[in-house]
């Protein structure tokens, strides 16, 4: 929403909505200020007006005297009015270029011996930023960096190596097309896959740090972020698997957002690498049912076959025959409860 002032100045943004006789106000002392619209107002074409109010925070004039003055309006600063109607709804692609094509003019250069880029002369594909990544490319032979993957147009991916640990983890990053996130129900999917298999030896040429042998897992995180920090995360998620595996997530996003980016990265150095792939977000529109992840005895009260249930639950658990690991984030927890009568053996 273009109402928005990103200022520590500001106090109070207010937008206020005349529609029909009436006015309605929406306050936001974070920036972007969420407007809903009333049901009758949301045909194609309707014509709406408003205005906006600014309050900022007092600024003292000191004189030299005990007084002081401030020159900042109490009740802050109004625009004049502004008409506009209801548009058709947007794109809802937010992510581009989620299959890493380069620039145009500057295509990658796979070494033949790995078919990966050299980390010195690694170009990023427009609208990506990060560190810790090289591509490599998207073909079954066998090189080092290979790793194939059946998706149409897809012909590289991302491949979040470890670099010197005191550096920060390897991570790539993308700012939301269009700058504004708004509240709305989003889903995300990629590809990702474990590059190396477990234990042994690690370390190549063309990267910057090598090791005594592999890990089994990488974890890593997704997160959407903007200029004050994190909005929203998912928990820490394990890839274990060398085959590619597709992760869907589903997200509602309770307020909208200006200057967003959306960050996949590493959270620790494990002596492997994380393979990326194929990413892509749209914006759904619609409420979505949370899909069951796992259950244990949901109608009855019945015993579990083993002695004790693990707690250790490794993400790839919830993988099905489609590999696709999807993830909601409403969720809901039930359990049974029973309580054993106390009996006093004395009495």
């Amino acid at each position: 929403n273009p109402c928005s002032f990103n200022s520590t100045n500001v106090l109070e943004n207010r937008f206020t909505l005349n529609y029909d006789g009436t006015s309605t106000d929406f306050v936001s002392n974070t920036g972007v200020v969420d407007i809903y619209l009333p049901d009758d107002a949301t045909a194609i074409g309707t014509a709406l007006s408003g205005s906006i109010t600014t309050v900022y925070n007092p600024t003292p004039t000191t004189l030299e005297t005990p007084y002081v003055i401030y020159d900042t309006p109490e009740n802050g600063y109004t625009s004049d009015i502004l008409n506009f109607s209801v548009e058709n709804k947007k794109d809802p692609f937010v992510f581009v270029n989620g299959n890493l094509e380069p620039p145009i003019d500057t295509p990658y250069v796979f070494s033949d011996s790995t078919g990966m880029t050299l980390t010195p002369s690694t170009v990023f594909p427009p609208y990506y930023s990060g560190t810790g990544v090289i591509f490599t490319d998207n073909s079954n032979g066998t090189l080092y960096g290979h790793k194939y993957l059946d998706r149409p147009n897809v012909n590289q991916h991302a491949l979040l190596y470890v670099d010197n640990p005191v550096q920060e983890p390897a991570y790539l990053e993308q700012s939301i097309s269009g700058d504004y996130l708004f509240t709305n129900y989003y889903s995300l999917a990629f590809y990702i896959a474990k590059h190396l298999a477990d234990s042994i030896p690690y370390g190549n040429s063309e990267l910057p740090y090598s090791g005594t042998s592999t890990s089994s897992t990488v974890e890593y995180k997704v997160q959407i972020m903007n200029s004050n920090g994190v909005i929203f995360q998912t928990n820490p998620l394990i890839a274990d698997d060398l085959a590619w595996n597709q992760i869907q997530i589903k997200f509602y996003l309770a307020h909208s957002s200006k200057d967003v980016k959306l960050r996949i990265q590493r959270n620790y150095y494990e002596l492997n690498h994380l393979l990326l792939s194929d990413i892509s977000m749209v914006s759904i529109g619609a409420e979505f049912t949370p899909t069951e992840s796992l259950q244990y005895s949901p109608s009855t009260w019945k015993t579990i076959d083993n002695a004790t249930l693990s707690t250790d639950l490794s993400w790839n658990d919830f993988y099905n025959g489609e590999s696709v690991l999807q993830l909601s984030t409403n969720m809901t927890v039930g359990f049974w409860l029973y309580i054993h009568p106390i009996t006093n053996h004395y009495n």
